[in-house]
């Protein structure tokens, strides 16, 4: 909740706030912070964007059998879609139409015809920023909610030399305590031990019946 943008259009365009993601599987917390995020941007759209496997084995270093399948991952999140008005399921990256941020951020705002596109993104992610494929052009052509997770400090953050280059580019939230527990990771590590309870604690009833469904659950 530090800063707002240097300056507003006086032309109205839609505000659409981007979460990328795993979404391995969706949880609690990624509604959470979507909501926030469109309430602290005055967004009127959202968009979901599935990262590819591929990203998943190679950034993240995920063993091909801690991925869900990807018919799963997408079924639950048109679902989520269909739950949520104004909100969109891309799926440029998981099709390998795009293979990065930059160039997914260039592609939805030619396609919603609108700059005001705001990449959400969790304070983990600061630490990597400049490791991205174009990473400065990245900054400094796009805008940011960066989204405080595990008690982050964000004077630290703003501090970095990405984000305090391209700070008039960012805006911060607080994701609040009720998310810090709850995660993809823990889902699928309830799912192996087959504790449902839990599972439904951190996501929703129709991802658990999807899960079901895929006989992942």
């Amino acid at each position: 909740m530090l800063k707002s943008f240097a300056s507003c259009r006086r032309v109205r365009m839609d505000r659409i706030v981007l979460l990328g993601g795993t979404f391995n599987p969706l949880s609690r917390a990624h509604d959470r912070i979507l909501r926030l995020a469109k309430e602290k941007t005055g967004s009127d759209k959202a968009i979901l964007l599935p990262a590819a496997d591929s990203f998943l084995k190679s950034w993240k270093g995920f063993d091909t059998d801690e991925i869900l399948p990807v018919q799963t991952r997408l079924k639950i999140l048109k679902a989520y879609c269909k739950r949520h008005r104004n909100t969109f399921l891309e799926t440029i990256e998981t099709e390998r139409k795009t293979t990065c941020t930059y160039d997914s951020l260039v592609y939805l705002k030619k396609k919603f015809r609108t700059n005001s596109i705001f990449f959400v993104m969790g304070t983990e992610k600061a630490e990597e920023l400049g490791r991205w494929k174009n990473a400065d052009a990245l900054l400094s052509e796009n805008r940011f909610v960066m989204v405080r997770r595990n008690e982050d400090d964000l004077k630290t953050i703003i501090e970095k030399e990405n984000i305090k280059k391209h700070l008039q580019n960012f805006r911060f939230i607080d994701a609040g305590k009720e998310t810090q527990d709850i995660s993809s990771t823990r889902i699928r590590m309830a799912l192996h031990r087959k504790d449902r309870k839990t599972v439904e604690a951190l996501t929703f009833s129709y991802v658990v019946k999807i899960l079901k469904e895929d006989n992942i659950a």
